[in-house]
């Protein structure tokens, strides 16, 4: 009797993440050693594979349903169970992170134009070396501890709900719990706006300077006018602008030019709450940092606990302070593909969707496919595992996703979104949903941002809402880092806030609760 093959279980993939405004050079690089490193770090084999889905410029990650799982349900085991494990990890991500900005920053010292071809691929090589072991190694506990199911954060949440519960305390949680996870070290992001406040009092301290910003709304005429009378301001000004140009890059950028600034100090100057904000600057982390050991001492966490809440400050910290050297070395990789542009006698668009294997190819041997490289930014395909990738594109990218099989996403009329407090508070808004630096204009203070996730180009759109809404993020997403510095209501996870939501509807987010109720 001859036995039948059992068939095999079929794949299952959903989309993760929609990232736009990327590109090959910082999305290819994921493949290589991203499943080994899990193993690495005692977390298994769990993740086999990984796809990308590109259309018409935006990113979408995906995984295999059950490897993913799998691989999110061991990380967050190992974190909550081994607390040496996890202060190991988050510590030697940061290593890495900062070695990756050192190096990043080497590079700017280089004059690309005057290498040789062989030289310019190694000198990139190098670079991306760095970026995929800086990248692969923080995403366990930066990103995958609490994606999709946020279960880092709804385990803190639930344990701080259960010792106000015990100790009879009168406490609002999600007030507490934003206190107690927030990191007490600044951001880049805070370390440029401390010293942005010190040169906007520096202006506003000379009355002949300061009414410069005053009367004039066009800030050309500002810089202009700076030039002929306070040349040695101006200089101390475009310095800041060398210093911090990369602040909101992202993965593509623009980046900030020194009209970004002035405006910046010229709203400052005009706001007269200078000397406010600068000595609220001073004061908020020892402030934070009493209320934190109050907060403790009254909640009576364990010594376990303690240690997990301290990890998870450290972690949101992390999540900032690597995304920022990542999009750094982004744009130091983004000057070698334009001068590997200039080279070959092509487009930066089509250089930036060469694989990495390309551009050596491409430089030294001079085979390349301008037909290939248009057609993967409107619909291409990337799926690999740690060995191989494989790139499809126009048809062929069509008749590999025929192959595959999706998870169904439901999504239902409703009255009310539920998602993660992440920055608590109240507000009533007209929905705007900013994805890209081309939706930015359309957002107006007091709008109630919407977005699939964010990230640090979106933030003068971000400075303008009254609440923020995303699809996606936990404790430690952009949205949240964000919105607590902004002091303004967040929610992250909602899932389908996007997809059922439309520019100009009316909502109420209670960021506290964790609710978006849409208003008739």
């Amino acid at each position: 009797m001859v036995k039948k093959r059992k068939n095999k279980k079929q794949t299952v993939w959903f989309v993760a993440e929609r990232i736009p405004d990327v590109n090959y050079i910082m999305t290819y690089n994921i493949f290589i050693g991203y499943g080994k490193r899990f193993k690495e770090q005692g977390l298994g084999d769990y993740l086999k594979q990984l796809l990308w889905v590109i259309k018409d410029g935006v990113f979408n990650l995906c995984y295999a349903r059950e490897e993913f799982d799998g691989l999110v349900k061991r990380i967050f085991a190992k974190a909550t169970n081994d607390l040496a494990w996890l202060a190991k990890i988050n510590k030697e991500v940061e290593i890495f992170a900062r070695e990756y900005l050192v190096f990043s920053k080497s590079l700017l010292k280089l004059d690309l134009k005057r290498l040789s071809n062989r030289q310019l691929i190694e000198k990139f090589n190098q670079l991306l070396e760095f970026q995929i072991r800086s990248h692969s190694y923080a995403q366990a506990t930066t990103w995958l501890i609490d994606a999709d199911y946020q279960l880092f954060s709804n385990y803190l949440f639930n344990y701080l709900k259960e010792k106000i519960r015990q100790n009879k305390l009168k406490f609002e949680l999600s007030s507490v719990f934003s206190t107690i996870t927030t990191p007490l070290s600044p951001s880049f992001v805070e370390i440029e706006n401390q010293e942005s406040l010190k040169i906007a009092y520096e202006i506003f301290k000379d009355k002949g300077t300061c009414l410069i910003f005053k009367k004039n709304d066009n800030v050309s005429k500002i810089e202009a006018e700076l030039k002929k009378q306070k040349p040695a301001l101006l200089k101390k000004l475009k310095n800041h602008q060398k210093k911090w140009f990369w602040l909101h890059h992202s993965y593509r950028g623009p980046v900030l030019e020194l009209d970004y600034f002035l405006q910046v100090w010229q709203g400052l100057i005009k706001e007269g709450k200078i000397r406010q904000y600068l000595k609220e600057s001073k004061t908020k982390y020892e402030k934070l940092k009493k209320e934190q050991k109050n907060l403790l001492k009254k909640l009576k966490f364990d010594v376990k606990h303690e240690e997990l809440f301290r990890q998870a400050r450290y972690i949101v910290w992390l999540k900032a302070y690597r995304k920022d050297c990542m999009y750094f070395g982004a744009y130091v990789a983004n000057q070698f593909v334009k001068e590997i542009a200039r080279r070959l006698f092509i487009s930066y668009k089509q250089a930036e969707f060469m694989t990495r294997e390309e551009f050596g190819r491409a430089l030294l041997a001079g085979k390349y496919s301008t037909k290939e490289l248009d057609e993967r930014p409107k619909f291409s395909v990337m799926h690999g595992t740690w060995n191989k990738v494989y790139v499809y594109s126009g048809k062929k990218a069509y008749d590999f996703l025929k192959k595959t099989k999706w998870e169904k996403e439901k999504i239902k009329k409703v009255d009310e979104l539920t998602g993660q407090t992440a920055s608590p508070g109240k507000a009533r808004g007209v929905v705007k949903i900013i994805e890209t630096i081309e939706d930015m204009p359309k957002m107006e203070s007091g709008d109630i941002m919407l977005s699939e996730t964010t990230y640090p180009a979106l933030v003068p759109a971000m400075k303008k809402a009254a609440a923020i809404v995303t699809n996606v993020g936990g404790l430690t997403c952009h949205a949240a880092i964000v919105a607590r510095e902004l002091k303004i209501p967040c929610v992250v996870g909602t899932k389908i806030a996007t997809k059922v939501l439309k520019d100009g509807d009316k909502v109420e987010v209670d960021a506290s609760k964790g609710v978006v109720k849409i208003l008739k």
